[in-house]
């Protein structure tokens, strides 16, 4: 297999999305035998100049969270879910086009359906921003939450990634809080899971200390408190991320410091 690919100091450009990344003996991601990618095309700028995708009914394009939205543990969910085998059939159930062009969305775990228009998703440009579908979601999941507040919360700002599982799959998965007074430790053992197929893994530093890290690149990024990020995958030294501010891109970070940082993680086995 051959793998494109371009680095640069915050990630790795990706195009249509496939597989996740599951090799746990990989130690670089540019070699076409050792690439913890499968069946994806890393290439290119980006797609900054036309950033609105229109929906088909997959999440396949990347999004980029809206400026003034607070609900990074949503995005990272539908970003998780979509890089699984069987969350991809999930969420082409969950999104569909109808034949006038309207969105459809349902939302399974609630048992909920809402439509809109192909011309009000595009207004809506307060939410992310890419991936229409991604947008869609997002406001069957506002809508639902205006008549079903979760965890006290009725918008869609500041909430926790096993609510998004819960009411797109119906299964809320499992919850882990890394602190010293807990028994569960964040550990390679855990990180090692990572690479499994129909597997997703959502994490976040439950505060408002960031931290700045250096990548597998040598470049440094910042690491942000009570900001979600989807866990992509692992190999021998690195844990590699998403930052729901722009999915198109893959961040790496060594697996001390993620250990160090990281004190919460939301799994979804589907």
């Amino acid at each position: 297999m051959t793998v494109e690919f371009l680095l640069n100091g915050n990630g790795i450009n990706l195009y249509n999305y496939g597989n996740s990344m599951r090799n746990p003996n990989s130690e670089f991601l540019g070699s076409a035998n050792n690439s913890i990618f499968s069946n994806q095309r890393i290439s290119g700028s980006g797609y900054s100049d036309n950033r609105s995708i229109n929906p088909n009914g997959k999440i396949d394009k990347p999004f980029f969270q809206g400026d003034d939205i607070s609900d990074c543990w949503l995005l990272s969910a539908i970003d998780g879910i979509a890089a699984t085998t069987n969350g991809r059939r999930l969420l082409n159930d969950i999104v569909t086009i109808k034949p006038n062009g309207d969105i459809q969305v349902k939302l399974l775990g609630a048992g909920k359906v809402y439509t809109y228009s192909d011309r009000y998703l595009k207004s809506r440009n307060d939410l992310a921003d890419g991936d229409l579908d991604v947008r869609a979601i997002e406001l069957a999941m506002a809508d639902y939450m205006k008549e079903n507040p979760q965890r006290g919360k009725n918008t869609i700002n500041n909430n926790v990634p096993w609510i998004a599982f819960k009411l797109l799959s119906g299964n809320s998965g499992i919850t882990h809080e890394f602190e010293d007074s807990n028994t569960v430790e964040l550990t390679d053992k855990i990180i090692d899971k990572f690479n499994r197929d129909n597997y997703v893994a959502i994490v976040w530093k439950q505060n408002k200390k960031s931290k700045t890290v250096k990548t597998r690149e040598g470049d440094e990024i910042r690491l942000l408190g009570n900001h979600t990020y989807t866990v992509k995958g692992a190999d021998l030294k690195y844990v590699y991320l998403m930052n729901p501010f722009d999915s198109s891109k893959i961040i790496s970070v060594s697996r001390e410091d993620f250990k160090s940082f990281f004190n919460r993680l939301n799994e979804l086995y589907l």
